[in-house]
């Protein structure tokens, strides 16, 4: 591929049509550009799903921690202070912890999700499910990622917090809010303002590092920033 396609394909990372739909460019990423630098993003995009496997697997080499103050820190003073409880929310968490401090953290937070946690939840995950079935069934068509995929993981994990039912349709709203800032690859954008709103509230959000979990399909390291950096590098 040459250097004047390289550039076109990593313009493509800033532009609103980017945003709206990624795809195309992570599979376009994966078949000309599979290792990449962005000059965009300033970042390596892996789009293999062996490549970011190995990645995301070797801590030994490569780091979750600072990744993302990296990113936020090309941010102004001003800037900054507009988006403080956002930065705090994405400067913590267990997906930007390396051994032993994530490993200590997984350990307390497996205990949710142990074999006979999840075999308990089951009839309340019914339940939620039928619930979204039977909200669309009189139309007689359901799309399964925006009726049933799409808002069954935010319902479960509210349900798992304790949200009040009023107060769930809510929570789905701020995770998308949060989710849609981690995915843009813009610092400073409508998806960053309007995502510091559920931070402020303490809403837990989604850590994005791939586009899809199945190695058929493109995966990515980095969305909106590195989701992990070489040790050794600033």
């Amino acid at each position: 591929m040459t250097s004047s396609s390289l550039d076109a394909l990593d313009a493509q990372l800033l532009t609103p049509q980017f945003t709206q739909n990624p795809y195309p460019t992570y599979i376009e990423l994966r078949q000309t550009a599979p290792v990449h630098w962005s000059e965009a993003w300033q970042c390596w995009l892996l789009t293999r799903y062996d490549d970011v496997s190995a990645t995301l697997r070797d801590f030994g080499s490569f780091s979750s921690v600072g990744t993302t103050t990296r990113f936020l820190d090309q941010l102004g003073p001003e800037a900054l202070a507009r988006v403080r409880p956002l930065c705090e929310h994405f400067r913590s968490g267990q997906v930007r912890l390396d051994p032993p401090d994530h490993t200590r953290i997984r350990a307390i937070t497996s205990k949710a999700f142990t074999p006979g946690v999840i075999k308990a939840m089951r009839p309340r995950v019914e339940q939620i499910v039928d619930g979204l079935i039977d909200a669309v069934i009189s139309t007689g068509h359901i799309d399964l990622i925006a009726d049933l995929g799409n808002p069954l993981p935010a319902m479960v994990i509210a349900d798992m917090f304790g949200f009040p039912q009023t107060d769930r349709v809510q929570f789905k709203i701020w995770s998308d809010e949060i989710a849609a800032f981690h995915g843009t690859g813009w610092l400073i954008s409508q998806p960053s303002r309007k995502a510091r709103k559920p931070c402020s509230r303490r809403a837990p959000g989604w850590a994005v590092s791939s586009s899809n979990a199945d190695a058929s399909q493109p995966m990515t390291c980095c969305r909106g920033w590195p989701t992990r950096r070489r040790k050794g590098r600033a």
